[in-house]
């Protein structure tokens, strides 16, 4: 408050409503099963490939416009790449993302969504970006009849909440997320934590060791 009082000449009652400001709340939106099946169904296969690697491996849109053959190993199935906070993942691609990328055109300059076909036998070298494709992904939700404003970020978040019901290990959807901090995690898990049950803290009491409460 001080530094803007005496930086800014902000009256020290403005000041402190500036600095008392929250934070706007998180997004907190998630796709339906038929929403997702829509897009899929409706997409073109570049676009349809770059949703499932957002969704299905819950990889960041602008990441996932720029993956290619260098970041894939086709033997092994296995995609590596550096996350948007220069992490570096490595993922087990799905069945179904894994027989789209046999239909890449193999340019080791091209991202994959870039070298898609468009038909049969036929192909488009045209560079996408997470704009463009973003773009994409709007025409296709209202070509589907979504009203809601979905964003490929939404299919992330979706299959990551999927994920910590399944596993019910907060640990497993930051891997997945790619997280290096469990903070960014909880974000997207804030509907899905639960209370501290009673029985619980009694249990913990009588068996401090880590061994004993697991």
């Amino acid at each position: 408050m001080r530094y803007l009082t005496e930086h800014y000449g902000a009256k020290p009652q403005l000041a402190r409503a500036i600095l008392s400001t929250t934070a706007p709340k998180p997004r907190n939106v998630t796709a339906t099963a038929s929403e997702r099946a829509q897009l899929l169904a409706a997409a073109p296969l570049n676009v349809r490939l770059w949703l499932l690697l957002c969704s299905d491996m819950g990889i960041r849109s602008g990441t996932a416009s720029r993956l290619g053959p260098q970041h894939y190993d086709p033997d092994n199935g296995v995609m590596t790449f550096t996350t948007k906070y220069q992490n570096a993942q490595r993922m087990q691609v799905t069945e179904e993302i894994r027989s789209l990328l046999k239909l890449a055109l193999g340019d080791p300059d091209l991202p994959f969504v870039s070298q898609m076909p468009i038909g049969k036998g036929r192909y488009v070298r045209q560079c996408y970006n997470g704009k463009s494709l973003g773009n994409k992904f709007a025409d296709l939700r209202r070509e589907c009849g979504i009203t809601r404003k979905l964003t490929p970020h939404d299919l992330r978040r979706t299959t990551a909440r999927a994920v910590y019901r399944i596993s019910g290990d907060m640990r497993v959807a930051q891997a997945f997320l790619g997280h290096s901090n469990l903070g960014s995690t909880v974000v997207y898990l804030q509907d899905d934590l639960v209370h501290v049950d009673l029985s619980v803290l009694e249990l913990a009491k009588l068996n401090p060791t880590t061994e004993a409460i697991q």
